[in-house]
Protein backbone atom coordinates (compact mmCIF):
# COMPACT_ATOMS: atom_id res chain seq x y z
CA UNK A 1 0.00 0.00 0.00
CA UNK A 2 1.21 3.77 -0.69
CA UNK A 3 -0.51 6.63 0.11
CA UNK A 4 -0.23 9.91 -2.12
CA UNK A 5 -1.83 13.14 -0.66
CA UNK A 6 -4.08 11.36 2.03
CA UNK A 7 -5.13 8.84 -0.42
CA UNK A 8 -4.50 5.12 0.04
CA UNK A 9 -3.50 2.92 -3.30
CA UNK A 10 -3.76 -0.46 -3.00
CA UNK A 11 -0.80 -2.45 -4.89
CA UNK A 12 -0.19 -6.17 -5.96
CA UNK A 13 -2.23 -8.73 -7.44
CA UNK A 14 -5.29 -8.05 -5.27
CA UNK A 15 -6.88 -11.10 -3.41
CA UNK A 16 -6.07 -12.32 -0.18
CA UNK A 17 -3.53 -13.38 1.92
CA UNK A 18 -3.21 -16.61 4.60
CA UNK A 19 -2.07 -15.61 8.30
CA UNK A 20 0.64 -17.23 9.39
CA UNK A 21 -0.06 -20.33 11.45
CA UNK A 22 0.55 -20.27 15.09
CA UNK A 23 2.62 -22.93 16.73
CA UNK A 24 0.49 -25.22 18.16
CA UNK A 25 -0.70 -24.74 22.09
CA UNK A 26 0.57 -27.90 23.86
CA UNK A 27 -0.55 -29.19 28.07
CA UNK A 28 1.57 -32.24 29.48
CA UNK A 29 -0.75 -34.33 31.56
CA UNK A 30 -0.31 -36.49 34.18
CA UNK A 31 1.49 -40.26 34.19
CA UNK A 32 -1.43 -42.61 35.05
CA UNK A 33 -1.33 -46.64 35.16
CA UNK A 34 2.30 -46.62 35.99
CA UNK A 35 3.85 -49.99 36.75
CA UNK A 36 7.64 -51.26 37.75
CA UNK A 37 7.98 -51.39 33.71
CA UNK A 38 5.58 -48.95 31.62
CA UNK A 39 2.79 -46.02 31.80
CA UNK A 40 0.83 -43.92 30.19
CA UNK A 41 1.14 -40.46 29.33
CA UNK A 42 -1.54 -37.78 28.42
CA UNK A 43 -1.62 -34.60 27.49
CA UNK A 44 -3.20 -32.10 25.03
CA UNK A 45 -2.66 -30.10 21.64
CA UNK A 46 -4.68 -27.45 20.25
CA UNK A 47 -3.41 -27.43 16.40
CA UNK A 48 -4.65 -24.00 16.32
CA UNK A 49 -5.56 -24.07 12.60
CA UNK A 50 -2.70 -26.02 10.96
CA UNK A 51 -1.90 -29.64 10.31
CA UNK A 52 0.06 -31.10 13.55
CA UNK A 53 1.70 -33.56 15.02
CA UNK A 54 2.66 -34.49 18.37
CA UNK A 55 4.76 -37.19 20.53
CA UNK A 56 6.32 -37.23 24.14
CA UNK A 57 9.92 -36.73 24.44
CA UNK A 58 11.17 -38.95 27.40
CA UNK A 59 14.28 -39.83 29.64
CA UNK A 60 16.23 -40.15 33.00
CA UNK A 61 17.24 -36.54 33.15
CA UNK A 62 15.11 -33.04 32.78
CA UNK A 63 18.21 -32.57 30.19
CA UNK A 64 18.61 -35.23 28.20
CA UNK A 65 14.67 -36.22 27.03
CA UNK A 66 16.44 -38.94 24.27
CA UNK A 67 13.45 -41.05 23.68
CA UNK A 68 10.43 -40.55 21.96
CA UNK A 69 7.04 -41.91 21.33
CA UNK A 70 5.73 -42.44 17.51
CA UNK A 71 4.22 -39.22 16.23
CA UNK A 72 0.33 -39.03 15.82
CA UNK A 73 -1.66 -37.18 14.03
CA UNK A 74 -3.70 -34.40 15.87
CA UNK A 75 -5.21 -32.54 12.63
CA UNK A 76 -5.93 -28.86 11.86
CA UNK A 77 -8.81 -27.96 14.27
CA UNK A 78 -8.57 -24.93 16.19
CA UNK A 79 -9.69 -26.86 19.92
CA UNK A 80 -7.43 -28.91 22.27
CA UNK A 81 -7.56 -32.60 21.49
CA UNK A 82 -6.20 -35.32 23.70
CA UNK A 83 -3.08 -37.09 23.16
CA UNK A 84 -2.03 -40.81 24.38
CA UNK A 85 1.15 -42.59 24.36
CA UNK A 86 1.92 -46.12 26.21
CA UNK A 87 5.88 -46.75 27.73
CA UNK A 88 7.05 -49.79 27.82
CA UNK A 89 10.23 -51.46 28.86
CA UNK A 90 11.34 -49.09 31.07
CA UNK A 91 13.31 -49.46 34.33
CA UNK A 92 12.12 -50.77 37.64
CA UNK A 93 12.19 -47.91 40.29
CA UNK A 94 13.37 -44.87 38.45
CA UNK A 95 12.59 -41.73 37.42
CA UNK A 96 11.65 -41.22 34.04
CA UNK A 97 10.79 -36.92 33.09
CA UNK A 98 8.32 -36.28 29.61
CA UNK A 99 7.15 -33.78 27.93
CA UNK A 100 4.10 -33.59 24.89
CA UNK A 101 5.67 -31.73 22.12
CA UNK A 102 3.89 -30.95 18.66
CA UNK A 103 4.89 -29.01 15.48
CA UNK A 104 3.07 -27.44 12.67
CA UNK A 105 3.86 -25.15 9.97
CA UNK A 106 4.06 -22.23 12.65
CA UNK A 107 6.13 -24.03 14.66
CA UNK A 108 6.54 -25.82 17.74
CA UNK A 109 4.95 -25.78 20.91
CA UNK A 110 6.08 -27.48 24.12
CA UNK A 111 3.94 -28.20 27.51
CA UNK A 112 5.83 -28.62 30.71
CA UNK A 113 8.43 -31.34 31.79
CA UNK A 114 6.83 -33.64 34.42
CA UNK A 115 8.20 -36.99 35.85
CA UNK A 116 6.90 -40.14 37.58
CA UNK A 117 8.63 -42.74 39.14
CA UNK A 118 8.25 -46.83 38.13
CA UNK A 119 7.54 -49.28 40.47
CA UNK A 120 9.74 -51.27 42.69
CA UNK A 121 9.70 -55.16 41.94
CA UNK A 122 9.53 -56.97 45.52
CA UNK A 123 10.31 -54.55 47.93
CA UNK A 124 7.82 -54.82 50.17
CA UNK A 125 8.75 -55.12 53.38
CA UNK A 126 8.67 -58.34 55.39
CA UNK A 127 9.53 -62.33 55.58
CA UNK A 128 8.34 -64.65 53.13
CA UNK A 129 8.13 -68.35 53.09
CA UNK A 130 9.00 -69.87 49.71
CA UNK A 131 8.60 -73.43 49.14
CA UNK A 132 10.63 -75.28 46.08
CA UNK A 133 9.57 -78.86 45.27
CA UNK A 134 11.59 -80.75 42.42
CA UNK A 135 12.19 -84.19 41.55
CA UNK A 136 16.29 -84.91 41.28
CA UNK A 137 18.10 -87.39 38.91
CA UNK A 138 16.96 -90.27 40.51
CA UNK A 139 13.82 -89.60 40.27
CA UNK A 140 13.54 -88.90 44.25
CA UNK A 141 10.87 -86.06 44.97
CA UNK A 142 12.48 -83.28 46.99
CA UNK A 143 10.98 -80.34 48.89
CA UNK A 144 12.97 -77.34 50.52
CA UNK A 145 11.67 -74.27 52.15
CA UNK A 146 13.12 -71.43 53.11
CA UNK A 147 12.41 -67.73 54.54
CA UNK A 148 13.30 -64.81 52.92
CA UNK A 149 13.46 -61.57 54.83
CA UNK A 150 12.63 -58.36 52.57
CA UNK A 151 13.44 -55.01 54.98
Amino acid sequence: MTSFGGAIVGCGGGGSSTPPASAPTVTTGAATSITSSGASLAGTVNPNGATTSASFLYGTSTTALSSQTASQSVGSGSTASNVTATLTGLTSNTKYYYQLQATNSGGTGSGSVDSFTTASIGTTAGAYTVTVTGTDTNGVSETTTFTLTVQ
